[in-house]
């Protein structure tokens, strides 16, 4: 077809601290790639507010995936 694999591939590139000394889990570095096809935000910054749960965003990719959930961990709407 007309589509391309990343189009509908999510990759996620993530750390589970912003600081390994201070062993902050506060603003984190996320890269997430690809998914045009899914729907997910593209060439642009998103930033959310201090203590956002990281789960709002596993829900969110689960959800453009296609699993029925409401909520995964600690979030109960996705992140965008």
């Amino acid at each position: 077809g007309d589509d391309r694999l990343l189009d509908h591939t999510a990759v996620v590139l993530a750390s589970a601290m912003k600081d390994g000394n201070a062993h902050s889990p506060h603003d984190l570095p996320i890269l997430l790639a690809g998914g045009r096809g899914l729907g997910l935000p593209q060439g642009r910054l998103l930033t959310s507010r201090r203590d956002t749960p990281l789960c709002r965003l596993w829900l969110a990719l689960l959800q453009r995936l296609g699993a029925p959930v409401d909520s995964f961990g600690d979030a109960d709407r996705p992140l965008f």
